[in-house]
């Protein structure tokens, strides 16, 4: 491990991709020093359509799962645990299955949605 950076929480990566969300902890290392893994380390599996957005505090994150809606994911402290990715059967917001945007307040109190307007559904922007 780097000198100097002992002391430090790991810093914690997530990636989107088609088939999940994956997390990977760092721990300061230095790139040449990483090992490549042939496991990925799924948090969440399945398809997901827009960017995740992330509790300021870093405890948990919201996910926008294709078909399903809006789901709230947390995060382990230690990545290490995590044996098998969280799988969502309700969404965590009813109702999300078409949003297209989403944001965090800056304190992580509200959800700001934004959906395409329709005549059936003309409240397209809500604050959870």
């Amino acid at each position: 491990m780097a000198e100097g950076y002992t002391n430090l929480p790991p810093c914690k990566v997530l990636l989107r991709s088609k088939d999940g969300v994956e997390i990977y902890a760092l721990h300061g290392e230095r790139p040449e020093d990483l090992k490549k893994s042939n496991s990925r380390q799924f948090l969440c599996k399945g398809a997901t359509s827009i960017p995740i957005v992330s509790a300021p505090d870093g405890t948990h994150i919201y996910i926008h799962l294709t078909g399903k809606g809006i789901v709230k994911c947390p995060i382990p402290s230690d990545v290490s645990s995590i044996t098998e990715p969280m799988m969502f059967s309700e969404p965590f917001f009813a109702d999300t299955k078409t949003v297209q945007m989403m944001d965090l307040s800056p304190q992580g109190s509200y959800l700001l949605t934004w959906q395409r307007w329709y005549e059936e559904k003309p409240n397209n922007l809500k604050v959870w």
